[in-house]
């Protein structure tokens, strides 16, 4: 499609709009048309016109947004873990919510601490949904040193309560859970590290969270008796 007007020598402003007659007609992108445009720029089509989206920042990844068009997003390659939260010190962490859209683009989370403690004492950990807090029918089973069975360990309204150090000794838990799921309950698995009567003990464990929604935040605490300075809380997501 040509121009319009203007004379043999000049050239109409144009847009290369194909909804307008002689408007100039489809773009040549194999290297010959130029833009304005920044180094690394991506042009896509919204279904109607080309659109310019602007280079992301360094390790990001070339996502799909809810709109259906291109975005940037947090890097890493699918099956990597990615850094979600990063907290030094505390006697708990809380993050996401019922509305929270924080692991919305994992298919499993998992959270990594370590404490000293105060005084001896469990730790707690409970989860939100988009309900919110949930609060129901979470019972815990764990297996470990001279227990040679599962047994149910704790079972709350609220909470559930696991590992257990003394006082001025190390306690390390890794909790592991699923975010896309389906049916009434969601598993929860855990390794926990412990020092108690002056053992070490290790403990792996299953939690049955009464909920068919998915989860969307992690509340933990260590209720209190976490040595001001020494606590340190990791949570990663997997893509």
């Amino acid at each position: 499609m040509g121009f319009s007007g203007g004379g043999s020598n000049i050239l109409k402003a144009h847009k290369h709009d194909g909804t307008v007659s002689q408007d100039g007609g489809s773009l040549d992108m194999d290297n010959v048309t130029q833009a304005d445009l920044t180094a690394g720029d991506i042009v896509y089509s919204d279904g109607s016109h080309l659109q310019r989206l602007a280079i992301g920042s360094v390790a990001d990844s070339l996502t799909v947004s809810a709109g259906n068009i291109p975005a940037w997003g947090a890097g890493g390659a699918s099956g990597s873990w990615i850094e979600i939260a990063n907290q030094d010190d505390g006697d708990s962490i809380d993050i996401g919510g019922a509305a929270s859209t924080i692991f919305d683009d994992y298919k499993y989370v998992k959270m990594i601490c370590d404490y000293k403690q105060t005084a001896s004492n469990y730790c707690e950990f409970q989860f939100y949904d988009s309900g919110g807090l949930v609060t129901s029918n979470q019972t815990l089973f764990q297996q470990g040193e001279n227990t040679p069975v599962w047994n149910p360990y704790a079972t709350s309204a609220t909470t559930n309560r696991m590992g257990y150090a003394e006082a001025g000794n190390i306690m390390m838990h890794e909790i592991l859970w699923q975010i896309n799921t389906s049916g009434t309950h969601q598993c929860v698995m855990f390794n926990s590290v412990a020092s108690s009567n002056n053992v070490p003990g290790q403990f792996s464990g299953v939690c049955w969270i009464s909920t068919s929604n998915r989860l969307t935040g992690i509340k933990y605490s260590g209720l209190s008796t976490i040595v001001g300075g020494t606590a340190s809380y990791k949570v990663l997501g997997l893509t």
